[in-house]
């Protein structure tokens, strides 16, 4: 007859019991729908303060259609920053088609993934492949890319705009490179970014090419939507204003 020892029945136990960890942590895993988080709705538009006092806005303003898809238009202004991004946040969830931006026109084939369109806290999402340079107006070039994206969970943020205590970080890795003219062109970003569900994104810290960038967000324009105790927060600080005004008069 086949025996199993006390030693065996131990360690079949403690596997038995280490996959029921994993599949309750599993079950029980927070997940995010990067639409609600990253509302691509014309007409919105984010402000935003950067490290050395520097101002920025984001705007949607159109769409383009980018290798077949089409994308939502990201516009960015000001500082050091004017530039292009083109995101789609349909099912195959958050991912940059095109970036244009320092004389760069980049675009990745297929698409670099930032988050699927449903997203898991602790997942980390790999993409790879082509990408078509124009640098200057001169090209195309043929280039590659790879990224690293690992939704870390929520974490409380407080920017200029407010506090939220549930914003969604994702940290994302870039890496593309190539030969152009034989020289060794390379983009290395490295960036942690904050999104809120009806907001977007509130707060991104990063370092590209070596050198650190920072953004946070004080104010939102057009559709976007702000949480209740954002706007509860707008409301007293107006309410403080108009009495302030009242007194001095």
């Amino acid at each position: 007859m086949f025996r199993i020892s006390r030693l065996g029945w131990a360690r079949a136990l403690a596997l038995a019991a280490l996959l029921s960890l994993v599949h309750s942590a599993a079950a029980t895993a927070t997940t995010f729908l990067m639409e609600d988080y990253f509302p691509l709705l014309e007409g919105s538009s984010w402000s935003y303060t950067g490290t050395a006092g520097d101002e920025t806005v984001d705007r949607l303003d159109q769409k383009r259609n980018v290798n077949g898809v089409q994308t939502t238009v990201l516009k960015t202004t000001g500082g050091d920053n004017d530039g292009d991004r083109e995101f789609v946040t349909n099912s195959p969830g958050l991912r940059i088609h095109r970036t244009i931006s320092d004389g760069r026109n980049i675009t990745f084939s297929p698409a670099y993934l930032k988050a699927p369109a449903i997203t898991q806290e602790g997942q980390i999402y790999e993409s790879s492949g082509s990408a078509t340079a124009f640098l200057n107006g001169f090209g195309p070039f043929n280039i590659l890319y790879e990224s690293t994206s690992t939704v870390l969970g929520v974490d409380p943020v407080s920017v200029p705009f407010g506090t939220f205590n549930d914003a969604l970080r994702i940290d994302t890795k870039l890496k593309v490179v190539g030969l152009i003219g034989g020289q060794l062109f390379r983009i290395r970003t490295s960036e942690s970014e904050w999104f809120v569900e009806n907001i977007g994104l509130v707060q991104e810290i990063g370092v590209s090419n070596g050198v650190a960038f920072e953004r946070r967000l004080t104010g939102v324009g057009g559709p976007v939507i702000p949480e209740p105790s954002t706007v509860l927060l707008l409301g007293a600080g107006l309410l403080a204003l108009a009495r302030s005004r009242r007194r001095a008069s």
